[in-house]
């Protein structure tokens, strides 16, 4: 296996033969660095080793992104890797994991509560009969609306009682937020205020199920604490007869 020295112009003027259909050029500076050419004109550099007795490759990266002494010293890195008795794609594989995870949890952060919401009703409307989704539509409604005969207002609907959890981000709606809503609600209207907390308690569930934005929720349901659920009172006892 032919080598030469890597400078920045060898690197730029290696090309992959027409007949070919890859081609490699080894660095004879830094064992394993290798420089990997295919006739669409992509090039890479690559690290080939031996790892338990059986030749490995992983690519590097582009010469448009790795210096040459920067490919050298990851080159070194993976043989360092290998010495230790570490494989050096299983390496790569739990860093990529670990930052998915980290960019999964960012991404989850940023997600609205009023964003859940949505989602949450499209993947149960099927499932749900008309009333029960009108329920936690108006829940969450904005108000504002010509009121219909005998709705509270004057003459426009008001906004329901998830309508100021919507902006929130969902990592935000701790146990403290949903506690403080629910002193609100419970004040003002109670009735709608335990239906809403028990919708809120179901969603939140079905928030810690979704991987997309389970990692905006740490702990436990924040519906479920008593100082949530005491402001909103007991429904009175039907009288029959």
């Amino acid at each position: 296996m032919a080598k030469v020295s890597f400078t920045a112009g060898r690197v730029a003027a290696f090309t992959c033969p027409p007949a070919k259909s890859q081609a490699f050029l080894w660095d004879s500076n830094s064992p394993g660095l290798g420089l990997r050419s295919t006739p669409s004109g992509r090039v890479a550099y690559v690290f080939q080793g031996v790892y338990q007795g059986k030749d490995i490759r992983l690519t590097i990266g582009s010469p448009s992104a790795w210096s040459v002494e920067l490919a050298r010293a990851k080159a070194r890195e993976l043989q360092r890797q290998i010495d230790d008795g570490r494989d050096p794609r299983e390496v790569k594989a739990r860093a990529l994991a670990i930052q998915a995870e980290k960019q999964a949890a960012t991404a989850a952060q940023a997600v609205t509560v009023s964003e859940a919401w949505t989602a949450y009703l499209a993947e149960r409307r099927s499932q749900w009969g008309e009333r029960h989704y009108q329920d936690h539509q108006a829940k969450a409604a904005p108000g504002g609306k010509a009121a219909k005969r005998g709705t509270r207002g004057h003459g426009s609907t008001i906004a329901g009682p998830f309508f100021s959890l919507m902006p929130l981000r969902l990592c935000d709606l701790d146990a403290t937020a949903v506690e403080l809503w629910a002193a609100k609600e419970g004040k003002t209207r109670p009735t709608s205020a335990r239906l809403s907390w028990r919708l809120l308690k179901a969603f939140l569930f079905w928030c810690k199920e979704q991987p997309r934005v389970s990692a905006a929720l740490v702990g436990s349901n924040p519906a479920t604490t008593r100082k949530a659920r005491a402001p909103l009172g007991k429904a009175a006892a039907k009288l029959v007869g």
